[in-house]
């Protein structure tokens, strides 16, 4: 609970009369535009600048896709693997578990890879 929620609980303030409330609002919307103009962030080109990521953050991104694509693919084919291999694991579950195992698969060679391209 913030504090504008909590004095308006605990005071004796009408809570229909709104006007303190959208004083409070429009001072601080006004105080975040002249903080935004000050910035530099006003202008498109600046606003622009400011959302495209560094060489570093698509690194860092590139090298996360690849470890949980290669982890995914690991994990799942090892599940495939033990399931087809013993006698004991055929069962409509597993066969049912096997076929969720080779779509997720699928998914990660083919969707997270990809996600990285949206970066650029």
């Amino acid at each position: 609970m913030d504090s504008t929620t909590f004095s308006l609980l605990t005071s004796n303030i009408n809570p229909l009369n709104t006007d303190k409330i959208f004083t409070t609002t429009t001072t601080t919307i006004s105080s975040t535009l002249t903080t935004a103009i000050i910035n530099g962030t006003g202008s498109a080109a600046a606003l622009t600048k400011t959302l495209i990521p560094e060489k570093y953050q698509i690194i860092l991104l590139s090298f996360a896709y690849g470890i949980i694509s290669l982890l995914a693919i690991v994990g799942n084919s090892c599940i495939i693997y033990i399931i087809l291999r013993n006698r004991r694991m055929h069962s409509v579950t597993n066969y049912f578990i096997c076929n969720l195992a080779l779509a997720d698969c699928l998914v990660a060679c083919f969707a997270i890879p990809f996600q990285v391209f949206y970066f650029f």
